[in-house]
């Protein structure tokens, strides 16, 4: 099992010290790679025509933003940028789940009080929950997952996925646990390099490879701003050309995968920079440019509107089919 997590912990800081070239020099277009354009589909960064920064937005301030957490990631495995050493561990092994309030002998009274009773922890529907997660050598607390909670996080289940990976930043258990399911997904070294014009699926194998995870989950231990979950409350007289309403709180699950992501990017852009997924897409259509991430995307709204839970405004949609914006030329 740790092989495979050693391959997927080196290839994911492939991509971060990649993606931090790229970005030292996103005015060069070489390489056929078109960093400002993915730039303003996932972040709303916005350039000039001369590939100088946008002086009416902020446009400098979130590229900076972005490009110091993949580089606070590369700092991981040199410093480490958190303290403590933040660790990696396979499975939940590591943890017990206890549901009730322990006696003086260390065992629980199933007849006391809930554990999260003790601590005062509610779960969204107003009840304690019904166990808590607790680490023995580190004599540490942590709330499980409300869906499945004896199995604690990585017992959680999304649709039928189970969760893959999950992070703790808590200053005694910093880092990241691997779950089952992260063992199943393939490595980039047993799928090659990328092959050119495959379009959508060519991009979505390559992210659904262990990679990925490892840098969504880097990407929330070097930030505590960066979340994954949303709720998306639609703009007032369904207005989706008004980018400044309050479109999203902490609640719900926001945006995962390619698609998604840059859908959430245009919509709600200040998000996508508070979205951990939205960086990983980066990176990965920045370290390789086989994928071709600009064109793909310009040729699915070309020939479709999907139904998604991130809508773009149809103004925009117009033009980018009549090719009065080229996204892949930004």
């Amino acid at each position: 099992m740790w092989n495979l997590a050693s391959q997927a912990i080196d290839e994911a800081w492939d991509v971060t010290s990649k993606t931090v070239d790229i970005l030292d020099t996103y005015a060069d277009e070489t390489a056929g790679i078109r960093p400002r354009g993915l730039l303003f589909l996932l972040f709303g960064v916005k350039f000039k025509s001369n590939g100088a920064w946008d002086p009416d937005t902020n446009a400098e301030e979130v590229f900076q933003f972005v490009k110091g957490i993949f580089e606070k990631i590369n700092k991981l495995k040199t410093g480490p940028y958190t303290n403590p050493k933040p660790t990696i561990r396979c499975l939940e092994d590591y943890a017990t789940y206890i549901e009730h309030k322990l006696g003086t002998d260390g065992k629980q009274n199933k007849s006391d009080i809930l554990i999260a009773q003790v601590f005062g922890h509610l779960m969204e529907n107003g009840q304690f929950y019904p166990g808590m997660m607790y680490i023995e050598s580190e004599n540490f607390w942590y709330l499980p997952d409300e869906d499945d909670p004896p199995n604690g996080n990585c017992g959680a289940s999304e649709g039928l996925l189970n969760t893959v990976a999950f992070t703790l930043r808590d200053e005694r258990v910093a880092g990241v646990t691997l779950c089952y399911s992260f063992f199943e997904l393939k490595t980039i070294f047993a799928l090659g390099e990328p092959i050119a014009n495959m379009g959508i699926a060519e991009i979505n194998k390559f992210l659904q490879t262990g990679a990925r995870t490892m840098l969504h989950e880097f990407v929330h231990l070097v930030s505590s701003d960066i979340v994954d979950w949303h709720a998306m409350k639609p703009p007032p007289g369904q207005n989706y050309d008004n980018r400044d309403w309050d479109q999203w709180v902490p609640v719900y699950k926001a945006a995962y995968g390619y698609t998604s992501t840059i859908y959430l990017g245009l919509t709600q852009p200040k998000n996508g920079t508070l979205n951990a997924d939205s960086y990983a897409v980066l990176g990965f259509c920045l370290r390789y440019a086989q994928l071709d991430c600009l064109g793909t995307f310009q040729d699915q709204i070309k020939s479709s509107r999907r139904s998604l839970p991130f809508q773009v405004s149809q103004r925009a949609v117009e033009k980018i089919r009549l090719g009065e914006v080229d996204i892949t030329n930004m």
